[in-house]
């Protein structure tokens, strides 16, 4: 790395009274200017604070200055000029005392990128097949990539519903019958012989149970005596 591929750079603490950049980018410029050496500037940075939570709160300074600037220089002997002007200037900005010094990781930065310029691109292996794989020989530990397959279509199953047809009418009239009371088939309630001789304690009467008794009904329903006990 030669000396014309470094960036000198300077650091200007202080600045915490001032939150935003642009404002303090203005004044750290306007001192440039009084001290006469502007035009060898090539940018001035002013970082931000990128964190939105510091302390597990939310950070009230994200995205606000973090009280520095730095000032890039075109040569190093602007910057040591500048420097110079500068180490002895005092200049109070916003309740805050100015100071000056040497940015160290601009060499950092500086070899960084040249770094990243002389890096060339990886080649691809010559009995590389496609991209994405990985020759076993620069990974012996890596296991063997399975042999390419054609896509197999899987058809879509065939669904049968079969439905049981519902009993006819004509059936369930006949041997379709079956007694509530006594779960035989073959006959209806009222026809039931386990029903008639059924006593029942409510009112006294045979073939219903006390749930259906009709004195019940007629106490709790406006339905005629004689509708009642038509069966009897």
């Amino acid at each position: 790395m030669t000396q014309s591929q470094m960036q000198p750079a300077l650091k200007v603490f202080g600045l915490d009274g001032e939150a935003n950049p642009l404002t303090i980018e203005d004044d750290v410029f306007q001192i440039c200017e009084q001290q006469g050496f502007q035009n060898d500037l090539t940018r001035i940075l002013v970082p931000k604070d990128t964190h939105r939570f510091a302390g597990g709160r939310v950070n009230p300074r994200y995205g606000q200055a973090r009280g520095f600037a730095i000032l890039c220089f075109r040569s190093h002997i602007a910057a040591a000029s500048a420097m110079s002007k500068l180490k002895y200037a005092e200049y109070k900005y916003k309740g805050c005392v100015l100071s000056f010094a040497w940015d160290t990781r601009a060499n950092e930065r500086a070899a960084a990128a040249v770094t990243v310029v002389k890096t060339e691109p990886l080649k691809p292996l010559q009995n590389e097949q496609g991209r994405g794989e990985v020759n076993c020989i620069d990974y012996p530990a890596l296991p063997m990539a399975a042999a390419k397959r054609a896509p197999v279509l899987v058809a879509k199953p065939e669904v049968h519903i079969v439905r049981t047809p519902a009993p006819s009418s004509a059936g369930s009239a006949g041997s379709g019958l079956s007694c509530y009371y006594c779960k035989a088939v073959g006959h209806s309630v009222k026809d039931c012989s386990q029903l008639s001789t059924r006593l029942c304690q409510e009112c006294g009467l045979f073939g219903h149970t006390e749930a259906r008794c009709p004195m019940l009904r007629l106490l709790c329903d406006d339905v005629p005596t004689t509708e009642i006990f038509a069966a009897y």
